[in-house]
């Protein structure tokens, strides 16, 4: 009988053992596995972000006092600014794109921001439509120029700080690595003794 029980509680031990162990395996398999999700999302919003910023900062040059090319003028078919058009045309196409990405991601303050930009691009670009034609009275080309100088504000302030939160966003996401080293597996060790 003393047999039977030393097997019985030797049987049981050995089950509690293997239980411990695959539980913890579990566990790691789980953070690992968590771990390289919240990678993988890093590295996609990684892509989303540089577009956003592509296209932020050449509509923020594009902008710019001295960039200011009404679309009739003879400026506007030279080839640099043709070229400089189908680039913002381009990046337009990827970041609506992105946007969408953004969003199902959850990365609403980048995709804000994109919007606020885009928006206050088409301002500026409607303020070159206004100042393109003949018959715009003196009030109201003052208007404009005032209010395509305020959309030029309104973009430098997006942008002056735009990489830099987005870089902060991904260091949030950014899981930490797996932990290695003798005080991690001491602190294993002694986990696993009190449970």
């Amino acid at each position: 009988m003393s047999t039977f029980l030393a097997g019985l509680v030797g049987a049981l031990a050995g089950l509690v053992i293997a239980l411990l162990a695959q539980s913890r395996e579990d566990t790691r398999a789980r953070q690992a596995e968590g771990w390289r999700q919240a990678s993988a999302k890093v590295e996609r919003l990684r892509k989303e972000f540089a577009t956003a910023l592509d296209l932020a900062y050449m509509i923020e040059t594009d902008t710019g006092m001295f960039e200011w090319v009404s679309p009739s003028s003879p400026k506007a078919k030279e080839p640099r600014y043709v070229k400089r058009r189908a680039e913002i045309d381009r990046l337009y196409e990827e970041a609506r794109a992105a946007d969408i990405r953004l969003r199902l991601e959850g990365a609403t303050e980048a995709s804000q921001a994109l919007n606020d930009v885009a928006r206050h691009h088409l301002t500026f670009r409607n303020g070159l439509q206004t100042l393109d034609e003949a018959n715009t009275s003196p009030d109201l080309r003052a208007s404009t120029r005032h209010d395509m100088i305020e959309a030029h504000k309104a973009i430098q302030e997006i942008t002056k700080d735009l990489g830099s939160r987005f870089a902060a966003e991904l260091e949030t996401l950014t899981p930490p690595g797996p932990e290695t080293g003798l005080r991690t597996w001491l602190r294993r060790v002694w986990t696993w003794a009190r449970t």
